[in-house]
């Protein structure tokens, strides 16, 4: 699925890396009522997939 935004080896690994943590994190927090604010949590995670987006269209190249 990475592959369409173009990414290869080693950007390609810290990508699946970045989105694993955020699923993760998310999850985690998410499932032990980590999240406070009042704000739909449905809400904040898709504008989190759409950030994600962003970073793996604009994902900068080594050096």
């Amino acid at each position: 699925m990475l592959r369409a935004y173009g990414l290869e080896e080693p950007d390609l690994t810290d990508a699946v890396r970045l989105l694993r943590s955020t699923f993760h994190g998310y999850c985690a927090l998410e499932s032990t009522g980590g999240f406070g604010a009042s704000r739909d949590v449905r809400v904040s995670w898709e504008r989190a997939v759409d950030a994600l987006h962003v970073a793996l269209t604009r994902w900068p190249g080594e050096g």
